[in-house]
């Protein structure tokens, strides 16, 4: 499509980034309600008890992290403003998504991450870990055996290190702030319904972290 018609078309979908911000999250809270019937009621987690034993008390982790894959630009300050890329770490052994907070305010750290992912060598992280099971419905996930490469930057995953405090020899830490722009969904939609119905009716957590390691023959 070109000329006048072809330069209006995209307004016929989206008038301006707050309506795009608005169809972007109706779209993922349609997908959510969708993948919530159609998928296992538990995402399980199986994690060393080494693993436990080594990060129940600290905030941060360390990971020599490979990048397998990378987002072509950083999300828009009105979604979140961070960057994405995904991989694997022999520390952490799950799909693993980093995110670099405000990365606009960031540039350096974001292309040291495309440079690790372009000559695949691995890159020392540094940053927040936390056990987050996002998009991995009714997955079964055994800490060790992720050894594929990842294909996108924002996989089936249980496993971030987000925000992120150091890449390489890059201090993140001034990206701890407020997103200027940032337009938060309002806490409503199907999918927080269907999750609060599941809460209810199952009188769990839609996922369950299984230790290995609680006798000596175990690893």
């Amino acid at each position: 499509m070109t000329g006048l018609a072809g330069r209006a078309a995209p307004l016929l979908w989206c008038v301006g980034l707050a309506a795009c911000a608005s169809v972007g999250r109706r779209l993922t809270i349609a997908y959510g309600a969708v993948a919530a019937q159609v998928a296992q009621d538990q995402v399980q987690i199986e994690l060393n008890r080494s693993f436990i034993a080594a990060y129940q008390n600290r905030v941060t982790i360390d990971a020599t992290f490979t990048v397998d894959a990378i987002s072509d630009r950083s999300n828009p300050p009105m979604f979140d403003g961070d960057y994405h890329f995904a991989g694997r770490a022999p520390e952490i052994g799950l799909r693993l998504v980093g995110e670099i907070k405000n990365a606009s305010s960031a540039d350096s750290a974001v292309e040291l991450v495309k440079q690790a992912q372009a000559t695949e060598r691995p890159v020392k992280i540094t940053g927040a870990w936390r056990v987050w099971p996002e998009h991995a419905f009714g997955a079964r996930e055994e800490q060790g055996r992720q050894t594929t490469p990842l294909r996108n930057a924002n996989p089936d995953h249980v496993f971030e290190i987000h925000p992120i405090t150091r890449a390489g020899g890059i201090n993140l830490l001034h990206t701890y702030r407020p997103v200027d722009g940032y337009l938060p969904a309002a806490p409503s939609g199907p999918s927080t319904s269907t999750r609060t119905r599941k809460y209810s009716l199952e009188g769990r957590l839609p996922y369950e972290i299984v230790v290995l390691g609680l006798y000596p023959a175990d690893r």
